[in-house]
């Protein structure tokens, strides 16, 4: 309804409505509900004459709009009423009056029923009276009728045609629009209900007056009620005719809300709309079947995934359907099983995948559709193509099977041909050999030449090794510059020796890359098969331990397994696990050797050395346990356990009074391999300890100093936080003046190796002169290792070393021997030797 506010003005054809109009409209609104109650519309002449009658319930006669003669209708009056009815009639044509009665009438079943009648004086052109019409109502009926339009949710109005004047509005348009029927009444339908609704309503009348027997939808419009809210409305539309000339009258109007009804219509519209865009925008196919096993949706993926129109689907039964999808898989009796079955089922889940003979792969889901009160509505399937995702999947695997550098087989292949190796060996008593292969110092072409160029010579190395093996050996690489080789049918020692020197010659050959001739050569470690070794493991592991035998050896050599080398892993293994408990047990100590000024014998430092209090073996030197720790992953524990020992012990001697002792720390170059760890482990000894960095000396042996290159600037930013750098056994690894140029050492120690022959060997004297002399122009302090005669130490004060350490001063000292030196003041300047020749036979050991 229109928002048409009481105060609004009255239209026109409202207010020129006077009593006969309302009277009229009431006539109308009777003629309106006769479908709904016992009411009939009659037409009256003259007096006596036919009476047009519309009810024909009503009159007893067969059928509606009959002319039927004035006595026969009068036969159904109680005697006594039907005088008083003459009266009424007989004073409307004489007079011109309306009349309202009642009277009782006989029905055709005989029953008495009191009947309301109401007559209107009809005029002439001329003002003169020319008939009478009237209803006449059941009152039992109409009492319904009254329920039915003023109690009920209906609207039911009746409008004059063609004026589309409102005549009549039931009381329960209030209650739908909040519009009262007086506020109605009077008004037009366009004015009530707006252009747009109008035009609706009014096509539909007019269909229905151009065809009277064409049946009409009703009408769905949008209105508004009284307080601005949007409704809808449903219009069923009945014309009334004038049973005299036929024509079109007035129309009664049935109106519902369907204000919910259509929200939910649009919830629902929208819920499909939005389920329709969801299905087609996914990736996966979709078909829905109803709780016949029809098809009730599907989307587009669906239908191309399977080659199969649209139509098809809308039309075919399901049996054509099913033949068409199992034509289209490769295991059809398999696939068409598991679909059966879990139709049936309707609370079966389901999960597979499917080949189809075009050679994609479907992945399957389906599950049943259920109401929320559980009934069974139907079953979804989905289909997902992971044609792709199962192609990536065999090429991960494939290459998760092979080295991305060489091409050659990785660990997982090579365990995997092992396993067949073993089958074949234990079912066909057929032996094999397994190869482990490291190029020898391959780390010298990284360093040196880059990690590209290091790459391509990995891989022409493995094209070297592919090539001297028969197709049914393996090559692997399992990591780094190391590589594998299963060599089938090997018997003999023999056999495998022969393999070997190949490998070893082949690969010693130069190689010619980017412009670089390089050389390099492999080391090989050899096991057998052997009854004792049964698994793919063990085999490798014996192998690998030949390897590291064939690697302390020398390069270019092969070794094989023994079982005293697994006794010497075994013997490492079990003293990781003790060293382990160790450190944790206080079983480690430290003994300090004093480090001399040789122009004034005083101490101005101290090297600390680890040795191990083992309760088995008793006291345990450096190179006994520090290789264990390297190889078994405990350097670092180790090393910290160290650096926090020492510099507690070096801040101590500073709080007694012994200032300026600098306390010398030996670093595995592994300890570099983690720079971050071993930078955070100094300065939390600092910064705990409070000892001047400057007080503490790191140790760093030239291939720790190589190692630490490669962590980046760690000894640049210790030097500059005060910590001091020492090159420890200089003149023993792999030299190199440019490291002594980058990075920012303090000093040099000689290696004893050198100043052990300084009286012998004229190549050593030259050596230990030259290092002094370079130590100078570079600005660093050299001291010498292992000063144990006072030969050696003259030669080294005339050639002017700084410093000076070994057994001619002082063995590695305890705690309680070492603080007793440093209060004596060191060694007397005047006779700083005295008492101090003896000759040691036991070498100093380091750690």
């Amino acid at each position: 309804m229109r928002d048409f506010p009481p105060s609004a003005p009255v239209p026109d054809s409202a207010a020129t409505q006077g009593p006969e109009q309302l009277d009229g409209a009431r006539l109308r609104w009777r003629e309106m509900i006769e479908p709904f109650a016992g009411l009939g519309f009659w037409r009256l002449d003259r007096p006596g004459g036919e009476i047009v009658w519309s009810n024909g319930r009503l009159s007893g006669q067969p059928v509606a709009l009959n002319k039927v003669e004035h006595q026969v209708l009068r036969e159904g009056f109680h005697p006594e009423d039907l005088v008083t009815f003459d009266a009424y009639v007989r004073r409307a044509f004489d007079h011109g009056e309306d009349f309202n009665c009642e009277y009782r009438y006989r029905r055709p079943d005989r029953s008495w029923r009191t009947m309301s009648c109401q007559a209107i004086v009809q005029r002439g052109p001329d003002g003169a009276v020319c008939g009478l019409t009237g209803t006449v109502i059941d009152d039992t009926e109409l009492q319904l009728c009254r329920v039915l339009t003023e109690d009920g949710n209906d609207i039911i109005t009746h409008t004059d045609h063609p004026s589309a004047v409102i005549t009549y509005v039931s009381p329960s348009v209030a209650k739908v629009t909040g519009f009262t029927p007086a506020e109605l009444i009077g008004r037009t339908v366009k004015e009530v209900m707006g252009g747009r609704a109008y035009a609706l309503l009014r096509a539909a009348l007019d269909k229905m007056l151009a065809d009277p027997g064409r049946v009409v939808d009703p009408v769905e419009y949008e209105s508004r009620h009284r307080d601005g809210r949007v409704i809808w409305l449903e219009s069923r539309l009945v014309p009334m005719f004038d049973p005299g000339t036929g024509d079109c009258i007035g129309v009664t109007d049935v109106i519902r809300d369907v204000t919910q009804s259509k929200q939910a219509d649009d919830r629902l519209e929208r819920a499909n709309l939005l389920l329709s865009t969801l299905m087609e925008s996914l990736p996966s196919g979709i078909i829905l079947f109803n709780e016949d096993r029809k098809v009730a949706a599907y989307n587009r993926t669906f239908c191309e995934m399977w080659n199969v129109p649209p139509e098809r689907l809308d039309t075919e039964p399901m049996s054509v359907l099913l033949d068409h999808f199992a034509a289209s898989v490769k295991d059809e009796a398999s696939v068409m099983e598991r679909t059966l079955k879990v139709a049936r089922d309707q609370y079966a889940s389901a999960q597979d995948e499917i080949e189809t003979k075009d050679g994609r792969w479907l992945d399957r889901h389906t599950v049943p559709v259920h109401a929320k009160g559980g009934g069974y509505l139907g079953r979804a399937w989905l289909y997902r193509d992971i044609t792709e995702h199962r192609q990536a999947l065999a090429e991960a695997v494939r290459m998760g099977r092979f080295d991305h550098l060489t091409g050659l087989s990785n660990r997982i292949a090579l365990f995997d041909a092992m396993e067949r190796a073993l089958t074949l060996a234990h079912e066909r008593d057929q032996g094999f050999a397994v190869f482990c292969l490291d190029l020898d110092n391959f780390k010298d072409v990284n360093d040196t030449l880059g990690h590209l160029i290091g790459d391509q010579l990995l891989v022409a190395v493995a094209d070297r090794l592919r090539c001297l093996v028969r197709d049914c050996d393996v090559v692997a690489r399992p990591g780094g510059d190391e590589f594998a080789i299963l060599a089938s049918g090997v018997r003999t020692a023999t056999d495998a020796a022969v393999m070997a020197d190949s490998f070893i010659r082949e690969v010693s050959e130069p190689y010619f890359i980017d412009g670089h001739q390089i050389y390099t050569s492999v080391s090989i470690g050899i096991e057998l098969f052997g009854r004792a070794a049964s698994d793919k493991r063990t085999l490798l592991s014996r192998a690998d331990m030949a390897l590291y035998q064939a690697k302390s050896a020398g390069a270019a050599t092969y070794r094989f397994f023994t079982e005293a080398m697994d006794s010497e892993v075994r013997t490492r293994v079990t003293l990781a696990a003790e060293l382990r408990e160790a450190i944790e047990a206080g079983q480690l100590m430290l003994l300090y050797q004093p480090e001399v000024e040789i122009a004034t014998g005083r101490v101005v430092g101290a090297e600390a050395l680890v040795r191990w209090r083992h309760p088995r073996r008793g006291l345990l030197g450096p190179d006994v346990f520090v290789p264990v720790a390297e190889q078994m992953g405990l350097i670092g524990a180790l090393g910290r356990w160290v650096l926090w020992t020492a510099a507690r012990q070096a801040r101590s001697w500073a709080d007694t009074g012994l200032a300026g002792i600098r306390m010398g720390v030996n670093v595995s170059a592994l300890q570099f391999k983690t720079p971050a760890a071993l930078e955070a482990d100094i300065a939390a000894v600092l910064a705990e300890t409070g000892l001047p960095p400057a007080l503490l000396e790191l140790e760093l042996t030239e291939t720790a100093l190589m190692t630490a290159s490669e962590g980046g600037d760690l000894l640049m930013r210790l030097h500059q936080s005060g910590v001091r750098i020492a090159i420890d056994d200089f003149g023993t690894g792999y030299s190199s003046l440019e490291y002594l140029r980058r990075f920012p050492a303090s000093r040099i120690k000689i290696a004893q190796t050198f100043v052990r022959h300084l009286g012998d060997q004229a190549g050593d004297a030259a050596i230990v002169k030259a290092t002094i002399g370079l130590a100078r122009e570079l600005g660093m302090t050299a001291i010498a290792e292992g000063v144990e005669t006072r030969a050696q130490f003259e030669m080294l004060r005339d050639w002017g070393c700084t410093e000076a350490q070994g057994y001619l001063f002082d063995r590695p000292l305890s705690v309680h021997d070492a603080t007793r030196r440093l209060r004596a003041g060191g060694y007397s300047s005047e006779q700083p030797l005295k008492g101090l020749f003896r000759r040691r036979r036991a070498r100093p050991q380091r750690a």
